[in-house]
């Protein structure tokens, strides 16, 4: 059994009445008070006011359940944030509000730390699998949590990886199918601008994926295509991955590019404020900010929990280029998933018995186009800066996630004090399987540069790791010493079955708690392939329904 720090991996929802007041919070066995100091709010007034529900955590899960209850007049909800409102700090403001800046300050290296206000500055332990490097693991403490931290990329899951949890919760109504409704039901989508982008081959999408998408979340393309993402592209066709039409119909298979939660307006980030814009103004929303001086000490609950986390893990692979011009104008927008033949990997017959037990359509790993030396996304502008100007080259790359990964961690509080942090193993690489999958994807990324379709743009030199790195011992421990998270934690606090060592059931309730629900990507089942920031706000959207229609 271990235990848990519900700093962020969890949103916490008290369900009775809760008055806000002055100091502390105060837990009796029927009533419950929330006292808080005299803070900044933005919504209602707060002082002397009571309230229905209490969201304590204003990240992508936490914002959207609250708008989701604050549509009812009658219903008053608070909404507790321990970090900053990034619009306050300008840089912070750049950062989030910026798709080009997504990933800077994310970095492996604890040294990366250009937006500390409104991360967590969480580190891993020791890593074996990583050759015991201690991690940097950002995660959001502001408005919007980490999805004013993320990549923007929106795709939802495979069908195959949500029908599990039907299994796992005990629940049929956990299925893709049933759930699509809750995928469409956060965002509104917009078209690529084909004559803008001017990408060759041009994005596709399908529009039945979002026939009911009137949402606050904003989805659409860049105005520029990443140039690098048409020759990726070209390249993984001609080794055997075919375009897909789209990946958010339930289908994870091939390559395509991929819409980010990008308001076409501004073409500013739209995944941290949308929910709070929709619903601020209303008299029965009300948000309090803490602020970095503020650290939330009271809430110490669900101290004893089992922990489950799946995690990714990425490497890359670097190439300089000859073709001159605006490389780097973009983050990632070219995506691709593949399933490998498990029987061609030469794994035992337990090994192979684990990795066939995912569904058909769940894949083993996702390719990322990367626009320029990436490394460990540790202080970016430099890396890029000095290598560019010691080399007189520009760079691409390609990223690798291992999206099916059988290595498990845990999370472990060590103080009830809830500014010390929590221990945060990750156990990334410990299951040989992921290290296999881990060298044959390595060796399908070089497969993808020796393309014909990729050599207009190459020089015909590896930057990193470079040719000498050939055997398979070579490349897994150039692995080990690049590795690094890919920011999906998840499954801490998991619904499925009291004999699954489940920590809710299958509507987020607590077992053996009243009137408690924990809803974010901590209450996956399973975490499904890619990127999962469609299906947090898939599962807050189901959360609001289900409290809504039982009103606890």
């Amino acid at each position: 059994m271990c235990s848990v720090h519900f700093v962020t991996s969890c949103l916490l929802i008290w369900f009775m009445r809760a008055t806000l007041v002055s100091s502390s919070y105060h837990h009796h066995q029927e009533k419950r008070q929330l006292e808080l100091p005299s803070l900044p709010v933005l919504g209602s007034i707060f002082k002397n006011k009571t309230y229905d529900y209490v969201v304590v955590g204003a990240g992508t899960a936490g914002m959207t359940i609250a708008a989701r209850l604050s549509e009812d007049p009658n219903v008053n909800v608070a909404v507790v944030e321990a970090g900053i409102d990034y619009e306050l700090s300008p840089v912070n403001k750049i950062l989030v509000d910026t798709p080009g800046a997504d990933g800077i300050g994310c970095g492996s290296s604890p040294d990366d730390a250009i937006n500390d206000a409104i991360d967590w500055r969480f580190k891993t332990t020791p890593q074996s699998g990583a050759n015991n490097r201690t991690i940097r693991y950002a995660r959001g403490k502001t408005i919007g949590g980490s999805s004013a931290r993320n990549i923007m990329i929106y795709h939802r899951a495979s069908k195959g990886s949500v029908d599990q949890w039907a299994t796992l919760t005990g629940d049929p109504d956990w299925t893709f199918e049933n759930r699509f409704v809750d995928y469409q039901k956060s965002v509104s989508f917009t078209a690529p601008k084909h004559d803008l982008r001017q990408e060759i081959p041009a994005a596709q999408y399908d529009r039945l994926a979002f026939t009911q998408a009137n949402g606050p979340v904003q989805i659409s393309y860049p105005n520029t295509a990443q140039p690098f993402s048409k020759y990726m592209q070209l390249s993984l066709n001609e080794k055997g991955i075919p375009t897909s039409q789209d990946f958010n119909g339930g289908t994870l298979k091939g390559v395509q590019y991929a819409p980010a939660t990008i308001d076409p307006k501004d073409s500013h980030r739209s995944s941290s404020r949308a929910f709070f814009s929709a619903a601020r103004s209303r008299t029965s929303y009300g948000l309090i900010i803490y602020g970095p001086t503020y650290p939330v000490h009271s809430i110490q609950t669900l101290t004893r929990l089992a922990v489950h986390p799946t995690y990714a893990i990425s490497q890359y692979l670097n190439f300089t280029i000859r073709q001159q011009g605006p490389m780097t104008n973009n983050a990632a927008d070219m995506i691709s998933f593949e399933r490998f033949n498990i029987t061609k990997l030469n794994l035992d017959e337990a090994s192979a018995h684990s990795l066939s037990a995912y569904p058909n359509d769940w894949p083993h790993v996702e390719y990322l186009s990367a626009p320029g030396l990436v490394g460990d996304f540790s202080n970016l502008f430099k890396l890029n800066l000095v290598a560019g100007t010691t080399t007189g080259k520009e760079f691409v790359a390609i990223l690798v996630a291992l999206v099916a990964p059988q290595s498990r961690g845990s999370i472990r509080i060590t103080s009830n004090d809830m500014s010390v942090p929590p221990l945060i193993d990750p156990g990334w690489l410990s299951d040989p399987v992921d290290q296999k999958i881990a060298i044959e994807a390595f060796k399908r990324t070089r497969e993808f540069f020796s393309a014909q379709a990729m050599q207009p743009i190459l020089d015909g030199q590896e930057y990193l790791p470079g040719p000498s790195v050939k055997s398979e011992e070579q490349i897994l421990d150039w692995i080990r010493n690049n590795t690094m998270t890919m920011w999906h934690a998840a499954c801490t606090c998991s619904m499925r079955t009291q004999d699954q060592g489940g920590v809710l059931d299958s509507h987020f309730r607590v077992y053996g708690a009243k009137n408690l629900r924990v809803v974010d990507a901590s209450a996956f089942p399973s975490l499904p392939p890619g990127h999962p920031q469609s299906t947090v706000y898939m599962i807050a959207e189901r959360a609001a329904t289900l409290i809504k229609q039982e009103q606890v």
